[in-house]
């Protein structure tokens, strides 16, 4: 709480994103990370074509790319994760995602996810 019994604004602004039964859940990831030994285009896209999102003071990348950074990282939890993401995101627009994962090489990996919608 702040000094006038109010929320702290990040409070305020993750409180309205929260549904009771299943919280938010932000994952923060630098891809500008001076250490990190490649930044291919998929990741320089996804920076690029990210939203601002004044509220939380994060730019966000947009569904299609988050799913196909998922399918990138390629591991059991990130497949889980694009499986879930797909599955509350309806009406889903698979145009898009399956042409962005096709361009990057991904297409097999979501064509997988999606026949077992």
């Amino acid at each position: 709480m702040g000094q006038d019994g109010a929320p702290p604004p990040c409070e305020e602004a993750w409180g309205s994103l929260n549904r009771p039964s299943a919280p938010l859940r932000i994952e923060v990831v630098n891809f500008l990370n001076p250490l990190r030994r490649s930044r291919g285009t998929l990741e320089r896209d996804a920076i690029a074509s990210a939203t601002e999102q004044p509220e939380l003071g994060l730019r966000v990348v947009t569904l299609p790319y988050l799913v196909a950074l998922k399918l990138r990282a390629g591991g059991p939890g990130d497949y889980r994760d694009v499986a879930e993401l797909l599955k509350v995101k309806q009406p889903l627009e698979t145009e898009e995602l399956k042409a962005l994962c096709a361009r990057h090489k991904l297409g097999g990996a979501l064509d997988r996810i999606l026949s077992e919608l």
